[in-house]
């Protein structure tokens, strides 16, 4: 396999392919195959260092013992769990940094009643963590009509918006006071399914490792679950340009949007193209030290992930312009497949959501064990197949057909064949990933879908 850049490199395989749910126990991941498609790449930028600290956001309650965190650092908070116990958490610890990888409490429960409130709040066990402009909207808006699905909110408050982006795992948000962590959580049924839908997550490598920092072993075992959905990575990356780009703003002269995008297609993909290759590097430059490491493998891993090689530190300053980055799935998935194994998360792809929207909204139930339609006595408040299929007809955050149509006039075939050659090496790598064949149209001779 050559160079994602440059066809004429030619490189070895390092390694051998095997998975553990636990993590941080290999010595050879999926990441070594980086070193296949990396034969050289510009030189790495300046490495960021991101703590793995997240604040305890649970609830009080009155008469509870003072929990200390995992260092004896402070109160966390305290909690009454389902059968009216008083204790620590009911969220994450706080200060928990790369010593933590090593020396973990039990995890809190996830279900808590807070002061003065009645019923049950849980915490997410389904993460739909990415990718955006794949589609994610409207499945989330799919998946928010079916009655036992909860959404976990990004505000906080009682009424929790279903199908709405949490965001809540995202640095900026879990530093927040304990009591709004605790109130972005749903009053629910501990039976209920409740699910996180940020599809920014997959570009962050400090989720996963949160998530499983916070869960513990029922991150891994079947508990939790984990949804991402997929596209053709050219046509997402066009897809995410059109639609964050100010067409408005540049027509009428006025001052650009600093949350829009201003570049070029063209402008726009050499420089993630650029960011992507930088980070590519720096992970292969570190598989030698994961693979001579002996005592603390996992230790080591996250230390690559989230200090060394985070993606903050190479890809653009604002990942929400990313559009490279964020379409090279094979670097986002393996951190969450290692972490909590390819059973348990349930990967979708386009392509095969828009020719059958009815099959895949009955696969994505199925994966979490809730029914699609009333077909057991007892079961109220499912639909019907016909107000299904009326459902999944319409589609959701589709980029104006208009500026769709203007800006079309910059993917040219010749960035859209520096696009599909750069991108093929990474889809090879995914489809070995994932263990399973892409969709026709991710070839590298295809035309990109259109759609959504």
């Amino acid at each position: 396999m050559g160079h994602p850049a440059d066809a004429s490199c030619s490189c070895g395989v390092a390694g051998d392919e095997h998975h553990g749910n636990s993590g941080g126990d290999r010595t050879e991941t999926w990441a070594s195959r980086r070193a296949v498609i990396m034969c050289a790449a510009a030189a790495a930028a300046a490495t960021l260092v991101v703590t793995l600290t997240v604040a305890y956001c649970g609830p009080r309650s009155t008469g509870g013992a003072q929990r200390q965190d995992r260092f004896g650092n402070g109160s966390l908070g305290e909690y009454r769990d389902q059968g009216g116990n008083s204790g620590g958490g009911g969220g994450v610890a706080s200060g928990r940094t790369l010593r933590g990888f090593i020396k973990k409490p039990p995890p809190p429960p996830r279900c808590f009643v807070l002061e003065g409130e009645d019923s049950s709040r849980c915490h997410a066990n389904v993460y739909f963590f990415g990718v955006s402009k794949c589609g994610t909207t409207s499945l989330a808006h799919w998946m928010a009509r079916h009655p036992a699905l909860q959404w976990v909110s990004n505000t906080c408050h009682t009424q929790h918006k279903q199908g709405g982006e949490a965001h809540v795992m995202e640095m900026s948000t879990i530093k927040n006071s304990e009591s709004t962590y605790a109130l972005t959580a749903p009053m629910t049924a501990q039976t209920d399914k409740v699910i996180d839908y940020t599809p920014h997550y997959s570009i962050l490598a400090e989720v996963p490792y949160r998530i499983k920092d916070m869960y513990g072993k029922t991150s891994y075992d079947g508990t939790v679950k984990y949804i991402a959905v997929l596209r053709e990575p050219v046509a997402r990356t066009i897809s995410s340009w059109e639609f964050k780009y100010d067409l408005r703003g540049i027509e009428k002269g006025e001052a650009v949007n600093p949350s829009s995008e201003r570049r070029s297609l063209e402008e726009a993909f050499s420089e993630g193209r650029e960011h992507a290759l930088s980070l590519v590097k720096c992970l292969s430059d570190k598989e030698n030290d994961l693979r001579n490491e002996i005592r603390y493998p996992g230790a080591l891993k996250l230390n690559i992930d989230l200090q060394m090689c985070n993606p903050h530190a190479f890809l653009e300053h604002n990942m929400f312009f990313s559009h490279v980055g964020k379409s090279i799935y094979s670097l986002q998935l393996e951190r969450w497949l290692d972490l909590f194994g390819r059973e348990n998360v349930k990967v979708v792809f386009l392509e095969e959501m828009a020719v059958d929207p009815m099959g895949t909204i009955a696969s994505v139930f199925d994966f979490l064990g809730v029914d699609l339609l009333d077909e057991k006595e007892g079961v109220k408040g499912l639909r019907s197949r016909t107000e299904w299929e009326e459902i999944v007809r319409t589609k959701h955050n589709l980029t104006n057909q208009r500026k769709k149509k203007i800006l079309d006039e910059q993917v040219t075939p010749e960035i859209l064949q520096s696009m599909r050659d750069f991108f093929a090496p990474f889809n090879t790598q995914l489809e070995e990933l994932l263990g399973r064949p892409l969709p026709d149209n991710w070839s590298k001779d295809s035309t990109p879908s259109s759609r959504y």
